[in-house]
């Protein structure tokens, strides 16, 4: 939720939210807000964690955003925080949840509820739906039917679907990068592929050596007409050798061989699971061990 407080963010809302937000605090607020910054988890001096802090020329706006968790955070402590970085700045403390929250009457902080938030909101969306990201329109017309017009105990949200609400631009930024690894370690597939062509080991039995789905190198054979397959995968867990069949005979086949190296591999179905390899382990030491389970294939 604080991206979308970010009036420069790709969402392309600009400071909809951030206006929505301060007008709850000060009355039809036309302020401008400039040189923006958002930040989430901000640490105070006392060791507390605010859920968002936004600070702009103008202002330190502090919020506490309550989807399911009680309130029993120390907002002392943050009004603190928020006042020793201030500057002079107006200062703003929310706490913003389902349901209106009882605050001790010399408490800063403004209880507001998801209700109060999105009829400013809407009040104000026509002037940016135009500009908007679609993606980042639907993530927020979704928030705003998930938590209006309920309270904490009509929600039917989980504690781990909250949680994954509340934290939804830091997983999606994980899963981001989570695949962007995952495209830089296929990478390695090519790689070692070249390696165990340039090795000149490979049996001639080799009848074709491929990549598939990027995340997969095979190693297909013919054995006495048997069609055997080595399959390479590559994850953060490490590499992955797989020895299986390609049809029912050869599968018999393979099971056949009473050699100990393959009988004490466990299974996974028709698979023979070859046991994984850490990410550390170099490239060079990775071809010998694959080469040496292909020249043990080819005697068989």
């Amino acid at each position: 939720m604080a991206f979308l407080f970010k009036p420069d963010g790709d969402h392309g809302l600009g400071a909809l939210l951030l206006e929505s937000i301060a007008s709850l605090a000060e009355a039809k607020s036309s302020k401008s807000f400039e040189d923006v910054q958002v930040e989430r988890e901000v640490c105070t001096a006392g060791g507390k964690f605010i859920d968002i802090l936004i600070t702009s020329q103008s202002h330190v706006i502090c919020i506490e955003n309550k989807i399911r968790a009680s309130l029993y955070n120390d907002l002392d402590d943050y009004w603190l925080h928020t006042k020793n970085i201030s500057n002079e700045r107006t200062c703003i403390a929310f706490v913003l949840s389902p349901r209106r929250q009882s605050l001790s009457g010399k408490s800063p902080f403004i209880s507001i509820t998801y209700d109060d938030l999105w009829g400013e909101v809407k009040s104000r969306i026509g002037q940016h739906i135009s500009d908007s990201d679609t993606k980042w329109l639907q993530y927020l017309t979704d928030l705003m039917n998930i938590t209006q017009n309920n309270n904490a105990e009509s929600l039917d949200i989980s504690t781990q679907e909250a949680f994954l609400i509340e934290h939804y631009e830091s997983i999606e930024q994980i899963l981001s990068d989570y695949e962007a690894l995952n495209l830089r370690l296929y990478t390695h597939l090519g790689r070692l592929q070249q390696m165990l062509k340039d090795s000149g080991r490979l049996p001639k039995q080799l009848t074709k050596q491929w990549i598939y789905q990027k995340s997969c190198l095979v190693l297909d054979f013919s054995i006495h007409s048997y069609r055997i397959s080595f399959d390479l995968y590559i994850d953060v867990a490490g590499w992955h050798l797989q020895l299986f069949a390609r049809d029912s005979k050869s599968e018999a086949f393979l099971l056949s061989i009473k050699d100990k190296r393959i009988t004490q591999l466990p299974r996974n179905d028709s698979r023979l699971i070859i046991p994984s390899w850490p990410l550390k382990d170099n490239l060079s030491d990775l071809t010998s061990r694959i080469l040496d389970w292909t020249d043990w294939l080819s005697k068989q």
